[in-house]
């Protein structure tokens, strides 16, 4: 088992019913939050039990935005099921980085 796992992903917002009804009811006069952001590509990186999550810009710059601690049965359910939820986005793993 490789000690450092390295992954790209792109991110989605948590969808909350709540501000989908309100969108859908409003006729899109009070949006919910969160539906558009800019694109970025993220850097999932998995060392020792320890999550951290790189956004990668345009411009090329690499910024730290999320950190936690994965147990095994976390770690496990990452990968096999390629996506890692926390409370604000949806992170879906694209390809395993080399190198």
């Amino acid at each position: 088992m490789k000690d450092k796992l390295t992954f790209s992903a792109y991110r989605l917002p948590r969808v909350r019913l709540k501000g989908l009804a309100r969108n859908v009811l409003t006729l899109k006069r009070k949006s919910a939050s969160g539906f558009s952001e800019k694109a970025n590509e993220y850097y999932l990186e998995i060392q020792s039990g320890q999550l951290t999550i790189f956004e990668v810009g345009l411009e090329g710059r690499r910024k730290k935005v999320y950190s936690d601690q994965l147990s095994e049965t976390e770690r496990a359910k990452l990968l096999s099921k390629r996506k890692y939820k926390n409370n604000q986005y949806v992170y879906h793993i694209m390809e395993e980085v080399t190198g």
